[in-house]
């Protein structure tokens, strides 16, 4: 019975969630500040954008994401040197 009760709550989370997927400010503030790659399915299962869009977004945050791992593996090759010296 605990499950029926939850149902209505998890519908209206569930809304709120394609709310906010739907509108673009979030949806770019969530790729390009949070997720990167990962949140590839919330942006194509988005209405925010057009298929033109949603390419252009994607390929974007393709080389975001190679630019952060880069600079990532930049950083730890640094310190791997570092860390050497001694």
């Amino acid at each position: 019975m605990a499950s029926d009760r939850s149902a209505p709550q998890r519908e209206s989370t569930m809304g709120e969630i394609r709310r906010l997927l739907d509108q673009p400010i979030y949806m770019l503030s969530f790729l390009f500040l949070a997720a990167l790659f990962l949140g590839f399915p919330f942006l194509w299962s988005s209405r925010a954008f057009r298929l033109h869009g949603k390419i252009i977004i994607t390929l974007l945050v393709l080389i975001e994401t190679v630019l952060i791992f880069w600079g990532f593996g930049l950083v730890m090759q640094w310190v791997w040197h570092r860390f050497h010296e001694f």
